[in-house]
């Protein structure tokens, strides 16, 4: 009994986009804040990454990782937040699919991606959550809504 899975293109990660999963605005912080204002923010806000934002310019990101070393480290947490923050922001546009997402996040080993609109603002954060929930969404759909298809028994005469 073969069960033969057949995947609609309309259903696939490669037609759903980053800013589809975008589960809410992204929230910025300003590098002159604190590290331990950042770190309240992540949970208050239950997020693992914040952007640092110069205005509207995207200037870096802090993640959950990078507090925890400041303070395993002994930083003073007073400092401010752009000091453990990375400068190198990796982003994806929003009409990027999350397969895209997916090798970019694997291929840079982060967590979570900057979404920036075509304009070249942020339009949000996604996380690596984001992407294998979408995935595994897409699986259970599929699976539920194809017909148990099965080998044709064999013809006896």
């Amino acid at each position: 009994m073969n069960k033969v899975y057949l995947l609609d293109f309309r259903l696939s990660p490669m037609s759903i986009t980053t800013k589809q999963i975008i589960k809410k605005q992204p929230i910025g912080i300003a590098p002159n804040k604190s590290i331990r204002e950042a770190a309240s923010l992540m949970a208050k806000e239950n997020i693992g990454l914040l952007v640092i934002l110069d205005g509207n310019k995207v200037i870096g990101v802090v993640s959950e990782r990078d507090v925890m070393k400041a303070v395993a480290s002994g930083a003073n947490l007073d400092d401010p937040v752009i000091s453990i923050a990375s400068k190198r922001v990796i982003t994806i546009n929003e009409d990027e699919n999350i397969y895209k997402a997916a090798e970019l996040m694997h291929g840079n080993n982060v967590r979570h991606l900057v979404v920036m609109g075509r304009d070249g603002s942020l339009r949000g954060v996604i996380s690596i959550r984001d992407v294998v929930g979408e995935t595994v969404r897409l699986r259970t759909l599929a699976e539920s809504t194809v017909p148990n298809q099965e080998e044709p028994s064999p013809h006896t005469d």
